[in-house]
């Protein structure tokens, strides 16, 4: 899936917003009497300095995963 985060004030503000994403994802949930965990990876691209497009973007973030 992809996230679009706006209103940053720099790159590295990133960072937390991505953190913690990855803390909600690997939180162990119930299903059908089982508990289970999942993990991701995450894969982030800038507006404009890893392009200017959407797709560039995301195929950028797609390349940083």
């Amino acid at each position: 899936f992809v996230v679009v985060v706006t209103d940053l004030a720099t790159a590295e503000d990133i960072a937390p917003v991505a953190e913690k994403i990855a803390e909600a994802i690997s939180e162990p949930f119930s299903l059908e009497e089982r508990i289970l965990s999942i993990s991701g990876s995450i894969g982030i691209s800038v507006f404009p300095k890893a392009g200017e497009t959407p797709d560039t973007l995301i195929r950028n973030a797609a390349a940083a995963m």
